[in-house]
């Protein structure tokens, strides 16, 4: 899934003008113990 996400964020960025931050986050679900992967996708432009 990462790197299908990758080649997205690559193909937007070379488009010009567009920032793309991708923040990856690893979670402690205190009620089931588990770990939750998150990923959170910002999209903004940069203008020079």
């Amino acid at each position: 899934m990462l790197k299908d996400v990758y080649k997205v964020l690559l193909s937007k960025v070379n488009q010009g003008n567009q920032c793309i931050m991708l923040t990856y986050l690893n979670l402690h679900n205190n009620r089931s113990g588990s770990i939750e992967e998150k990923i959170l996708l910002t999209n903004f432009y940069v203008t020079y």
